[in-house]
């Protein structure tokens, strides 16, 4: 049995300042040496992903370090 102990943090409806100030204090600073997984819809967050998954329909689409994000269509 694992002694890590996980935690999950749960941010619903902050505004653009807010989600911008969370991002870069608490994810890339309080929680920088964690491991995190982030789930928005905002590429400008995507330049400080070490892996980025784009996903359509419960699946993965996409994968990498630095994607060209296409507009899905359909």
């Amino acid at each position: 049995m694992s002694t890590e102990l996980s935690t999950q943090i749960e941010v619903i409806a902050v505004d653009a300042h807010t989600g911008s100030h969370l991002f870069k204090e608490v994810l890339l600073g309080i929680l920088s040496f964690k491991t995190v997984i982030y789930v928005t819809h905002q590429v400008e967050f995507l330049h400080a992903a070490d892996l980025i998954l784009v996903m359509k329909n419960g699946r993965i689409t996409q994968a990498g370090k630095e994607l060209l994000i296409q507009p899905l269509r359909g």
